[in-house]
């Protein structure tokens, strides 16, 4: 996580902390299992392959709309422009013809 998410890009791009450190890693996954058990968000993370490391995260929190989500997602560097996130997005929501 810390080599995804500690990164100028991904500090210009999204809220995490940074310099996302492996302390920093710890906390965010706590929060993560803290916000499944308390509304149901999914922090799912993105692989190239089974045995590979992470290379992104989709998110998938509820909506202020009924029967509604929202959906955020990141991808590291050297995987974007492969359409990678929309795929990953994709899959997260049942789309088998798009993943």
């Amino acid at each position: 996580m810390v080599r995804l998410f500690d990164t100028d890009e991904m500090n210009r791009r999204t809220p995490l902390p940074s310099p996302f450190t492996p302390d920093v890693a710890a906390a965010y996954v706590a929060r993560a299992q803290e916000a499944r058990d308390r509304d149901g968000t999914l922090q799912l993370a993105i692989y190239a392959s089974p045995d590979a490391s992470p290379i992104g995260e989709v998110i998938v929190f509820p909506s202020e709309q009924p029967d509604a989500v929202e959906l955020a997602y990141a991808v590291s560097a050297e995987h974007r422009g492969r359409n990678v996130g929309a795929r990953a997005v994709a899959a997260a929501l049942g789309d088998s013809e798009r993943a």
